[in-house]
């Protein structure tokens, strides 16, 4: 089974990396850059991990003196490394699995597949033994891991190899997203060095359809990065592999257009007040305070609005994957469908809590299609494959690109059953064209993938995606909210009001009309606002820095509005209200429950978030925290007064986001 088309290029320009002598410094060491593979959702990267492992075999057998490489396969989950390996099988490449969780411990063969936490433990990492005094000190790797003793170091090559320890010459590492390259003393990080130090001339690649962390890119070219380029080779240039398409890059629009996956379709409820509000929370390294998300979705009668809403757009619909805020949230989902009338046998909640026998048992029914709705809490993202998964819903908010892009990808997996469209088996996919795999698409019982959002998601990340799917999100909204569309002078698409680059065209060749665009200071191409790095092949220029963190704010600048006036009171039952009355004429009134309320812990942990954003001292701030309503009502003078907010109205409920404070702040008691 050779690769793929779209497959060979990223294969290709990896191999001719690493035979690169290039050095870049990090931690104080001199290594090899390590390099990222960028490519979508069912792109086919076990395969392409499998290929790579080969073609370095081979390249090292092929010399002068043939020589054995190393290679250690690396992934956090078991279900991964047992579904990687099992392809290496398929092709032929002899592997090793060394993951606890698979029950395998081996490093018998050249190529190991591995999990992170199994080999963090046999380095020692994270663990301690006692010394010949009594002293706690870090575990010693075990022997195959260990650095090489000044005796061994002495040996011929030949008789260090029948020592049989095992030092990568290479590292692979899949969904690469996942590692924490911004913390030194993390498992991953800690792995690195530890090989590194043996062998600083080890290359290190990583495969991912998501280079995010969080919202920021991991490609980045100074030392406290850790990833420093994408694999990319451009067709006619040498080493360029025949019959390969594309340049290394496998963005989720070229499978959508090739047929490799099934194209997405967004739903919003009919009713705006079947959704979740959640724009005033802000998320912390990208992910949310679990007691202001579950303040939010507590409200029993909006919850079953949603199931309801979802229960009737997913009637027809073969699976459904649900993302729940929290795991008090996933209970409340399932019992809420349960009081709908959906069989509880079609229901599975899968949280971090749950035990790998149940996930994989509940997992196994999805797949099946015994279970149709699957209820989890952000962990169904890498690593899972369900193709009878068609449906995906948001009941919650989405602080992390990485994880909107998982997600998405869950249920655009081609389904393939037995007997239904044989052409989809990957033997006879080679000679198939595009057209082909569509036309089996639109003949299959999946021929789309339906994405709810019930918590604004699409509104709040999405201006910081560029992506075709995005902004036809945008255009189906647009459209469900019968906006006023606008035209492309150019092709004549029609356009989300809210578009920044027509939607016209195709991924190959797509329109070239911008609406707002970043122009490159260099050769004058208009590239999308969000664009990091000019679209000119000739260029390429950086246009955002790689190091500065994308601000995911769900308010800007442009909708600070300036207060007048602030009233504030207490009410009953413990009830403390603020009401700006702004230069527009309106009134947003906020509203707190410090100390008192039926979810009291929440209500002043929300309490306690809105003084931490306060110009005041530490003091001030602890001693606001620890009153009730009716005690702050009496010391108004400690709260600053804020010059601007950032306020939406919801229906009839109005949400305040950011506020901006003088640098001499006025105090809510005095005369403004």
């Amino acid at each position: 089974m050779p690769l793929l088309e779209h497959q060979l290029p990223p294969v290709a320009a990896c191999a001719l990396h690493f035979r690169t002598r290039e050095t870049v410094k990090w931690q104080g060491m001199d290594i090899h850059p390590p390099i990222v593979v960028n490519a979508s959702v069912s792109s086919g990267k076990s395969m392409m991990l499998c290929y790579l492992a080969e073609a370095i075999q081979k390249a090292a057998a092929s010399k002068a003196v043939p020589q054995t490489v190393f290679i250690m396969v690396i992934q956090r989950q078991g279900e991964l490394a047992e579904q990687n390996s099992t392809a290496a099988w398929d092709i032929g490449l002899r592997n090793s699995m060394f993951s606890a969780s698979c029950g395998s411990k081996s490093t018998k063969y050249s190529v190991v597949y591995a999990t992170e936490a199994t080999v963090a433990r046999a380095l020692g990492i994270g663990k301690t033994e006692l010394n010949d005094e009594g002293e706690k000190v870090q575990s010693k790797p075990q022997y195959r891991f260990a650095p090489y003793t000044e005796e061994e170091l002495q040996m011929t090559p030949e008789q260090r190899f029948r020592l049989q320890k095992f030092h990568p010459d290479a590292i692979f590492v899949d969904e690469g997203h996942q590692v924490p390259y911004d913390e030194p003393n993390s498992q991953y990080m800690k792995i690195f060095k530890h090989f590194y130090a043996i062998k600083p001339h080890m290359r290190v690649c990583c495969m991912t359809g998501s280079p995010y962390r969080g919202i920021a890119p991991i490609i980045g070219d100074t030392e406290d990065h850790f990833w420093r380029k994408f694999a990319t080779i451009e067709p006619g240039s040498p080493g360029y592999p025949d019959g390969g398409v594309g340049n290394g890059m496998i963005s989720t629009e070229f499978m959508i257009e090739q047929g490799w996956v099934v194209p997405p379709h967004f739903g919003w409820p009919d009713d705006e007040e079947k959704t979740y509000d959640f724009s005033h929370l802000t998320p912390s390294n990208w992910e949310y305070d679990e007691a202001e998300l579950d303040a939010v979705v507590s409200d029993h009668e909006t919850l079953l609005a949603i199931c309801t809403d979802l229960i009737e757009k997913a009637k027809s619909r073969r699976g459904v994957l649900v993302f729940a805020a929290t795991q008090r949230h996933a209970r409340q989902i399932a019992a809420a469908m349960v009081a709908l009338g959906v069989d509880r046998e079609l229901i599975g909640v899968i949280t971090d809590k749950t035990k790998n026998k149940d996930r994989r048992e509940i997992l196994k029914r999805a797949k099946s299609g015994a279970i149709k709705y699957t209820i989890n809490v952000a962990v169904l993202t890498t690593g899972v494959n369900v193709p009878e998964w068609d449906t995906l819903a948001f009941l919650r908010p989405i602080g992390s690109l990485v994880l909107l892009i998982q997600a998405i990808g869950r249920v655009l997996r081609l389904l393939i059953k037995d007997g239904e469209v044989p052409m989809f088996e990957r033997s006879n996919l080679h000679g198939c064209t595009a057209e082909d795999r569509l036309a089996m698409i639109a003949a299959s019982s999946k021929t789309d993938a339906l994405v709810l959002d019930y918590a604004d998601v699409m509104n709040t990340l999405g201006h910081l995606y560029e992506s075709n799917v995005l902004e036809q999100a945008e255009l189906e909204k647009a459209k469900k909210k019968k906006e006023d569309l606008i035209e492309c002078p150019i092709c004549s698409t029609m356009n989300s009001p809210h578009a920044r680059r027509c939607i016209g065209g195709t991924i190959a060749e797509r329109c070239e009309w911008f609406w707002h665009y970043r122009e490159c200071p260099s050769c004058r191409t208009q590239n999308d606002q969000v664009a990091r790095e000019c679209r000119n092949k000739e260029c390429r220029r950086m246009l955002i820095d790689p190091n500065a963190a994308l601000n995911n704010k769900h308010y800007v600048d442009g909708e600070s509005i300036p207060v007048r006036a602030v009233v504030a009171d207490a009410g009953a039952g413990g009830k403390l209200f603020f009401r700006y009355e702004l230069s527009t004429g309106d009134t947003p009134i906020e509203i707190f429950y410090p100390h008192a309320g039926a979810n009291k812990k929440v209500n002043t942990a929300i309490w306690a978030k809105f003084v931490d954003q306060l110009p005041i001292d530490a003091r001030t701030k602890f001693r606001l925290k620890a009153m009730k309503a009716s005690t702050i009502k009496e010391n108004l003078h400690l709260i600053p007064l804020p010059v601007e907010v950032s306020a939406r109205k919801k229906g009839s409920k109005w949400t305040v986001g950011r506020r901006k404070y003088a640098e001499q702040p006025v105090l809510l008691g005095e005369a403004v």
